[in-house]
């Protein structure tokens, strides 16, 4: 016997913002920060007002980087 089914919630994912201080008193250490997906999520979490820690392989790159950079 086979269902169809709908998907759940379609399209709300889509339409989510979030508050700008929904990390607030939060703090984050973030690995792989210099580059890549580690450097983007550092970034997002400042974004919604977390205290954010970062840890990288390369220093340099990783104190001196700048949003936008």
């Amino acid at each position: 016997m086979k269902r169809d089914r709908e998907p759940i919630a379609q399209g709300v994912a889509v339409h989510y913002q979030p508050q700008r201080h929904l990390l607030k008193d939060r703090i984050i250490l973030v690995t792989g920060a210099s580059d890549g997906i580690g450097r983007e999520a550092a970034l997002t979490y400042a974004r919604y007002s977390a205290s954010v820690i970062l840890l990288g392989s390369q220093r340099r790159q990783t104190a001196h980087r700048r949003p936008g950079d």
